[in-house]
């Protein structure tokens, strides 16, 4: 005896419905932090962004990018996300950020980010390395 295939295309439209709203659903271990505005205005410009993924112990990263020669730069930020690779375990990790904004290297910050996360969902809040780096998982 065959399997219906009225019975097939059933159950495969409601394995479909079950596993649409997967996507759109929060973690239950989100803890971040709230975001806040710092600057807000008319933006003219772009957004400039890039990445790099690596494998291995040890990593030195350098990005080179040129404006164009009428650029007027009003508001910037600079972001840099080091990778943890486990959202509890507390791995060894330091960032040093050094930054040439065309008057020469400057370093940033060296930050340790050895810190430890507990889940919201257990009772843990956001690990904060200092007063502008925290741990994301």
């Amino acid at each position: 005896m065959g399997i219906n295939r009225s019975y097939i295309i059933a159950v495969s439209l409601l394995l479909l419905l079950a596993l649409v709203p997967a996507p759109a659903t929060a973690d239950q271990y989100v803890g971040g932090i709230p975001l806040e505005t710092v600057q807000s205005s008319v933006v003219s410009g772009g957004l400039w962004y890039d990445s790099f993924v690596g494998t291995g112990q040890e990593h030195e990263v350098t990005k080179t990018y040129s404006l164009p020669s009428y650029t007027k730069i009003k508001w910037a930020r600079l972001y840099v996300a080091v990778y943890t690779a486990h959202m509890q375990n507390n791995y060894e990790h330091r960032a040093t950020v050094r930054f040439n904004g065309g008057s020469g290297m400057q370093t940033l910050g060296v930050e340790e980010l050895r810190k430890p996360y507990t889940f919201a969902i257990d009772g843990g809040e956001p690990a904060w390395g200092n007063n502008h780096c925290n741990r994301i998982t």
